[in-house]
């Protein structure tokens, strides 16, 4: 099971990891040995793994995210919370990156037309670096 895409800020991948680990020769042993490990059998076949990845595409990762791993693993989708009954879910605000930086061009653009004479006056008075 996928959600999400490797591209986005979000990839949740589940799999049941018990079934991989249980290939055909593996079946085979059980089937040999016979009842005697059959609990063990079921118990690995029960076994899933999940993998969430978290990236810094639309939201910024925030600092504590490694000493907090488990929060925000529970938080980062609504069905994970279910994973980690004990921990309380902290969910990860995001924004969307590129209207901000295209604002933030904006403004600079804005600021060098109507004060660039300025700056450049007064980095010359005092002896700055002009190269940009």
């Amino acid at each position: 099971m996928r959600i999400g895409s490797r591209k986005s800020g979000k990839y949740l991948r589940a799999y049941e990891k018990g079934k991989e680990q249980l290939r055909a020769d593996t079946a085979r042993q059980f089937a040999r040995l016979g009842d005697a490990l059959a609990p063990d059998k079921e118990q690995i076949l029960d076994c899933w793994r999940i993998e969430l990845e978290l990236t810094a595409v639309d939201a910024r990762l925030p600092v504590n995210l490694i000493e907090q791993r488990d929060r925000y693993f529970a938080g980062a989708y609504k069905y994970l919370d279910s994973p980690l009954r004990d921990v309380d879910p902290l969910r990860m605000v995001s924004y969307d990156a590129r209207p901000d930086h295209a604002l933030c061009l904006g403004k600079m653009e804005t600021i060098r037309r109507i004060y660039g004479r300025v700056l450049l006056t007064e980095v010359t008075a005092r002896g700055g670096d002009r190269k940009r």
